[in-house]
């Protein structure tokens, strides 16, 4: 009888081991199970968010694209009408250059037909006033 009980004792022990070690087993596998699907979880995630991104990448290259088309076309426009204005300012000053020519014309010829004297002419008349002096102190 003793020999009997030992070895129910011994059996006992055997059987709740091997159930530990399926409880492992099951918790493992459950682990890796709930890792699996938090990954394929977050990979969907992310890529919905990267979808996200590149649609939202590819909507600012367009208006960035607009954009640099509308600042060409103002650009344009404004080239063209500074252009315009300068065309008109320099033919502004050329009739009024033509016509201050002109009045310059029918002044010296009310004056008595002789034209201004140049620079040239003031200082030989200077220099002239200047030889006068000298020889009179001398």
């Amino acid at each position: 009888m003793y020999e009997e009980d030992v070895t129910n004792h011994v059996e006992a022990p055997a059987r709740s081991g091997g159930d530990h070690s399926a409880i492992v087993k099951y918790l493992l596998l459950a682990v890796a199970l709930i890792y699996v699907v938090a990954s394929l979880y977050f990979m969907n995630t992310l890529k919905n968010r990267l979808d996200a991104s590149d649609a939202k990448q590819q909507s600012l290259e367009a208006a960035q694209t607009e954009l640099a088309a509308r600042l060409h076309s103002t650009k344009s426009e404004l080239k063209e009408a500074l252009t315009s204005e300068v065309g008109q300012t320099k033919e502004e000053i050329a009739r009024r250059a033509a016509q201050l020519e002109q009045q310059q014309k029918s002044s010296a010829a009310k004056l008595g037909g002789t034209e201004p004297a140049g620079p040239a002419d003031c200082r030989c008349q200077y220099r002239g006033q200047r030889r006068e002096n000298r020889s009179y102190r001398g």
